[in-house]
């Protein structure tokens, strides 16, 4: 006998075996079907209602989220919309329908290079869907045009911050706060001592700190690199972009500067620390030369400023 399971909804209910996945899926297929009906009806509160009872048995349905993300971006909740989309295109990536609203919803959110992204990924899957080419030429024409090398298969929306720059990976994130330590060394050194004086302890603070202050000096294209990220804007002076479009080889001059100060200061004797800073540099200048992310994300820069939608 085989084991039964029971699938219940407002709309009805259907009894399953292990041989009636078959009949299942027709059931939710049709409840969909019924969803995008009530949707072109223009009852969004049935639609919305069955779509939610849908994803209760069917939690990756790709017709359902795209329904709930239509109805959100209509309601003007496009956040809301965005992250329905966006599961629904993980679901069915050749939903173009679910591509447009994704963009629809971004370029709302004035997320305008992820909701271009959307567009164009959209037209590569149905070439000449009018609604798509429609709303990428009305973006294109408001915020003009951008990059091609930022194409959708390397970087989704969520890689661009709202000024439609390119934002950095959690990688490039620890690197430039590694390079930046000597700057946040003496930091640490003074909050620690006032912490220690404050709890009248006679001991030194608890940081192991390199003595040689030159040390700051492989610091400086770091943290210029950190204030650049923070703030550049569309508006920024000539200097600034050019200093912006040089950041890699600002990283880079950090971590060669740092390799090389704390060789000097070892006096060729390699000890342990050492060796593992050594390592890192090495790993870091690879990185640096090699990342197609970290090129792409000094490549790019601040478009305009949000517009109002």
């Amino acid at each position: 006998m085989y084991k039964q399971r029971r699938w219940e909804t407002e709309h009805g209910s259907i009894e399953l075996t292990t041989d009636a996945k078959a009949k299942r899926t027709q059931h939710i297929a049709a409840l969909v079907a019924q969803a995008y009906g009530h949707w072109r009806r223009g009852d969004e509160p049935g639609a919305e209602a069955l779509c939610l009872d849908i994803l209760k048995a069917d939690v990756a349905n790709a017709g359902a989220l795209h329904i709930l993300g239509v109805i959100a971006n209509r309601r003007g909740h496009h956040r809301d919309a965005s992250a329905y989309l966006r599961r629904a295109i993980q679901s069915d990536p050749k939903l173009v329908d679910a591509h447009i609203g994704l963009g629809e919803a971004l370029r709302a959110l004035q997320q305008f290079v992820g909701a271009t992204a959307a567009f164009n990924r959209a037209i590569e899957l149905e070439p000449h869907n009018g609604r798509a080419l429609s709303n990428l030429t009305q973006l294109q024409q408001l915020v003009g045009r951008f990059s091609s090398k930022f194409d959708y298969d390397r970087y989704g929306p969520e890689d661009y911050s709202s000024d439609n720059s390119l934002k950095f990976s959690g990688a490039s994130i620890l690197i430039i706060a590694y390079l930046s330590r000597h700057f946040i060394y003496p930091i640490i050194a003074v909050a620690s001592g006032m912490f220690l004086r404050r709890s009248n302890l006679d001991m030194t603070a608890p940081v192991v700190l390199l003595s040689d202050s030159t040390l700051v000096l492989a610091s400086i294209p770091a943290v210029l690199v950190f204030v650049l990220s923070a703030l550049c804007k569309h508006s920024s002076p000539a200097w600034m972009r050019w200093s912006w479009h040089h950041g890699r080889v600002l990283l880079l001059s950090a971590a060669i500067t740092d390799a090389a100060l704390l060789i000097r200061l070892a006096k060729a004797e390699f000890d342990g620390p050492l060796t593992i800073y050594l390592v890192l540099d090495t790993c870091i200048v690879l990185y640096i030369l090699l990342s197609r992310r970290l090129q792409d994300t000094f490549a790019s820069f601040p478009t305009r400023a949000p517009l109002a939608s």
